[in-house]
Parts: C-alpha cells; sequence; structure tokens
C-alpha cells in the first residue's frame, strides 16, 4: 500500500509503502533498482507486520512520527511560528484514522495536530490529494510497470524465443523489488510542475476551468475575479446558482393547484347552513325544536328532541292478540336486553322470586 501526503503549499512530502510481511525481509532488497536514490528520496519501505498490506496503527504512528509531525515543525520553524501552533491534518475516513485508540493516540503524542476528516465518498471532491495527484500517480506507475514488461518480453523475442514460449516473471519477490523504480519514477513524475496540477492555481479542465479546495486556490485572486466575472462569463451557470427555490418557468396552473378544484368537499358538520348562519348573524336557530350548543372543546353541537335519529325514534305501539284461558302476557325485564356474557343476576332473582310466591 502505498502512502502519498502532499501540502496545502503544493509541496510533495516523502511517501511511505507498506508491504505484505511480519519482517523487514518483506520489504524490497537493498539490491533492487534505483533502491540508492529511493533512500535520497526518503521513501519508506516499513512492514505491515500483519496477515495484510494495508496501514494499520503501527504503520500511522511511524508515517506521523517520521514523515507528518517533522515536516510542520521544519514549516514553522521556516515561517517563524511557535512550535505550540496548531496544524491540520486531512485525512480520509479509513477506518484505523477514525478509530478511537488513533485519536487518542494522537492528543497524547501530537497535540497540536488537528485531524480534519474528508466525508465518506467525498474524496475525490474535498481531498487535495486524491484530486490533483492520486490520478498522476497511479498512470506513471502503471506506465512504468507496461514498459518493464515489455522490455522483458522484447528481450526474450530478440533472444531467439516463440511466441510460445516467452514467460513474463510475475513472482512476488521480483515485483517487489521491481517497484522500487516505479515508485521512484512517479515521485519524479508528479513533482515536476510541468507534470502535476498545481494546488496554488486553478484546475484546467477540458470543459471548464474550476478550482480545489485548497485554501490558497479559493482565496486566490484569480478565484475570486472569476465569481465576479461569472454573471458575465457564464449566464447560464450564474443563474443556476443563483436561482430560487421555486422555478419561474413554470405556468402559474402548475405552481399551486386548488386543493378543492372539482373535489367534493367533505364536511362532518350536522348543523344545517341556515341555522348556522343564524347563529353567526347573531339571530337564533330556525326550527324552535332545533337547538345549539358549544361542546367542551369549542366546538357547535345539536341538541333538543328534533335531532333524534331515526334508530332513537318512538317505536310505534304493537297491537298484541288476545290471549286465551289460562295464558298471560309475557314481560321482557328492560335488564334482560342490554348486552351481558351470560345472563343478568338481577333477572336470575327477580325470576326466582316471582315463581316461589306464584307456585
Amino acid at each position: 500500500m502505498l502512502v502519498a501526503s502532499i501540502s496545502a503549499s503544493g509541496n510533495l512530502l516523502p511517501m511511505q509503502a507498506v508491504f505484505l510481511g511480519k519482517t523487514i525481509a518483506s520489504c524490497p532488497s537493498p539490491a533492487s533498482k534505483q533502491y540508492a536514490e529511493a533512500l535520497v528520496l526518503a521513501y519508506a519501505l516499513v512492514p505491515s507486520l500483519t496477515s495484510t498490506y494495508w496501514s494499520n496503527h503501527g504503520t500511522m504512528h511511524d508515517l506521523i512520527d517520521t514523515i507528518i509531525a517533522p515536516y510542520f515543525e521544519a514549516t514553522k520553524k521556516k515561517l517563524g511560528l511557535l512550535l505550540s501552533q496548531v496544524s491540520i491534518w486531512k485525512i480520509d475516513c479509513w477506518s484505523v484514522h477514525k478509530s478511537a485508540k488513533f485519536r487518542e493516540w494522537m492528543k497524547a503524542n501530537h497535540p497540536n495536530i488537528i485531524l480534519l476528516f474528508v466525508p465518506g465518498s467525498c474524496t475525490g471532491v474535498w481531498q487535495p490529494l486524491d484530486v490533483g495527484i492520486q490520478h498522476l500517480l497511479k498512470m506513471s506507475i502503471k506506465c512504468s510497470a507496461h514498459r518493464e514488461l515489455v522490455d522483458e518480453a522484447l528481450g526474450q523475442i530478440q533472444a531467439g524465443k516463440a511466441i510460445s514460449e516467452i514467460r513474463l516473471n510475475t513472482k512476488v519477490g521480483v515485483l517487489r523489488d521491481r517497484s522500487v523504480g516505479w515508485i521512484v519514477q512517479a515521485i519524479h513524475d508528479v513533482s515536476d510542475p510541468a507534470n502535476r496540477r498545481s494546488f496554488s492555481g486553478p484546475l484546467k479542465c477540458a470543459a471548464s476551468v474550476t478550482s480545489i479546495s485548497s485554501h490558497a486556490s479559493l482565496t486566490s485572486p484569480e478565484a475570486l475575479g472569476r465569481l465576479r466575472r461569472l454573471r458575465d462569463e457564464n449566464p447560464t451557470l450564474h443563474a443556476e446558482l443563483t436561482q430560487s427555490a421555486v422555478d419561474a418557468t413554470i405556468p402559474a396552473s402548475h405552481v399551486e393547484e386548488d386543493p378543492f378544484l372539482d373535489h367534493d368537499v367533505y364536511d362532518d358538520c350536522d348543523i344545517p347552513v341556515d341555522v348556522l348562519a343564524g347563529i353567526l348573524s347573531g339571530g337564533s336557530s330556525v326550527n324552535t325544536d332545533f337547538s345549539v350548543s358549544v361542546d367542551e372543546n369549542g366546538g357547535l353541537a345539536r341538541t333538543g328532541h328534533a335531532e333524534k335519529s331515526d334508530v332513537e325514534a318512538d317505536e310505534e305501539p304493537v297491537i298484541s292478540a288476545a290471549l286465551g284461558r289460562g295464558q298471560r302476557k309475557k314481560r321482557l325485564e328492560p335488564r334482560a336486553m342490554t348486552p351481558h356474557c351470560g345472563r343478568d343476576v338481577s333477572l336470575i332473582f327477580r325470576t326466582f322470586f316471582r315463581d316461589f310466591f306464584m307456585s
């Protein structure tokens, strides 16, 4: 894993490479091509000491102690600042970076370095390293690796080998040693101002001219001038950035639709309109049998006999047939008509005493 770092002023810091393995033997051999030049460039080669090649707490501690913190201290001395001056380190949301263990270690060992995390999935927008360096760095490594593979294949062809007999050496040890030369060449390519995109100026793209998120580029006179001239130079973009929440181009009939248009209005009020109008005008209800009162919620409610429902209307008298001798009319007790799970207790006692005294 290659860990690159760059300052907001555009200075490329020494790189760190993490190799899979638990000893220094897992790193490239000192006999590797351009190994001495890599040491001059302060290219750090460290083993992961784990079963993966990802950065961990140990490699991150080494990165800060040997690369990040020394750069901050040297810059403070160069600018004549106190060593207690705080510095900002913008990093991504890698699990090791945002872990409580790492943040506590930073507070204990480097309290003057403030961690600023790039939101997840936003490194391509808000991380200067990813915006201006990573693409060129990966492209340079890819070209160097491809060049060596082509040279190896051409050497075998020139030696007289048949195409079917050409074999490329892809052993881990061989590719690991070759990677030193690839990284050294990538460092030179990225450090060349003619190749990499400067962090202190605007990025020239094919479609437009934009600026990346470094403080110098966002507050530079060039960036501020382009913002002031945006209305004249790019009216379309200026209109999109300054348009209001409601699009004025939408027809008025579609901006706000009448919710009651062509729809039946449901009103659960059972008070007639003429009665309500009479009350509001200070009069009384139209029908003397129709009265209105104020309920507990402050609303109007119907009262009086005129509002009885059909269910509550008086039942019509039922003419009973004449009973014969020795027969009597059966009377249904009122409590027997009420719903109850089982026979009503009072009905039981009434029936018992009636049968007892009549027997």
